[in-house]
């Protein structure tokens, strides 16, 4: 072979690996996940994901309030009532600046299991769903069955081997080890239970 083949064969594998690098950055970018957050101020719309279940066994919601000082955090969402409780460095009542969790296809939301300590590894390849943020860092949902509720709260997934789940319950913030996390994937055979 001729050393002008050797090039030509060159810049065409180089061109092909450029186009395939672009091909995928493309596929990543354009990747839209069909959930939202609305206003909340005090009704469930009827497309809210269902989060978690109170002591009696009634459906709950997520939720994410902003926090002056603190950023933007998860909580769970109680039908009939107009606040949010959050939870940073102490409990957190609010009735402005709420949102609720929403989407359109519902049956794309999974809960998996989490812990603290190996987050980072079982979550590899999966969309988990962000919720908020605390001092510039993502926090995740997640929730845990806890005194006959299965509740709502903040995954603070920042620092690996450290990403515990954090809950405000009767005026404490609770953390956990072990935990679900949400995620999302584009797949209409995955069903969502809670």
């Amino acid at each position: 072979m001729s050393m002008i083949h050797l090039v030509i064969n060159n810049k065409m594998n180089k061109q092909v690996t450029f186009v395939s690098l672009i091909i995928c950055i493309f596929r990543v970018a354009s990747y839209d996940p069909d959930y939202y957050w609305r206003d909340y101020h005090g009704s469930i719309p009827s497309d809210a994901i269902v989060g978690g279940r109170d002591s009696r066994g009634s459906p709950t919601y997520i939720g994410q309030a902003f926090v002056l000082h603190h950023g933007i955090l998860i909580g769970q969402i109680y039908p009939g009532q107009k606040s949010l409780t959050t939870s940073k460095e102490k409990i957190h009542v609010t009735d402005v600046y709420n949102r609720i969790l929403c989407s359109g296809h519902k049956e794309n939301f999974s809960w998996v299991p989490g812990n603290a300590a190996t987050l980072h590894l079982t979550t590899i390849n999966k969309h988990l769903v962000s919720g908020g943020t605390e001092w510039g860092k993502i926090l995740n949902i997640g929730r845990v069955k806890y005194q006959g509720e299965l509740i709502v709260g903040k995954v603070c997934s920042g620092t690996i081997g450290k990403a515990k789940l954090y809950f405000p319950y009767k005026g404490e913030e609770i953390e956990c080890d072990s935990y679900e996390v949400l995620v999302y994937e584009e797949n209409p055979n995955n069903v969502m239970s809670v």
